[in-house]
């Protein structure tokens, strides 16, 4: 954005059914001093005053975009505001930020596709009688989440861990699937 003061204001013919005002810019900066362009407006008049101080932008047919008091208000809160994965938004979010954003996100989706396998997991111990904690459920969703994010390879074949518990798999399922309707979740 560029700052001026406005030092004239002429109306011109209208345009596709705007009026059209040219502006005369006087700027601190020898390079942007005198620049000339116009804005399009649906009312006659410009919405603008001599003497005022603006920050603009200006297109190379010539065409002033002043921004408002209320694009102002809003660049401000989208450049403060927080969201739920703990980033802030920004409209100069480099490459690295975006980066950052998404493997928040895709960590978000990782930890609860674990929880839920977690869960699916240790039914059928909890089926066959075996007694476990919340931490429990949580310890194995861990495990889960590191296998996801590739932090760990798995040591042991599925049908190893089966065995290494002693799980009767059939006994299990046919448990689970008696009291599926009755679960909370």
């Amino acid at each position: 954005m560029k700052k001026a003061r406005i030092t004239k204001i002429t109306e011109k013919k209208e345009f596709a059914g705007l009026h059209v005002f040219e502006l005369t810019l006087h700027s601190e900066n020898e390079v942007d001093d005198g620049v000339i362009g116009n804005i399009y407006k649906q009312t006659a008049t410009p919405g603008v005053e001599v003497n005022q101080e603006i920050e603009y932008t200006i297109n190379d047919k010539g065409t002033i975009k002043i921004q408002t008091e209320y694009e102002k208000r809003k660049l401000a809160e989208n450049t403060t505001s927080s969201t739920a994965f703990g980033y802030v938004k920004s409209n100069t979010m480099t490459k690295e930020d975006w980066t950052a954003k998404d493997k928040l996100k895709s960590d978000s989706i990782a930890r609860q596709t674990a929880l839920k396998a977690a869960v699916a997991f240790t039914q059928s111990y909890i089926a066959s009688g075996t007694k476990l904690a919340p931490k429990d459920i949580t310890n194995i969703a861990g495990e889960f989440m590191r296998f996801i994010t590739d932090e760990i390879i798995p040591e042991k074949s599925t049908a190893e861990i089966i065995k290494d518990y002693k799980v009767d798999v059939k006994k299990a399922k046919s448990i689970i699937e008696k009291n599926e309707e009755k679960l909370p979740f």
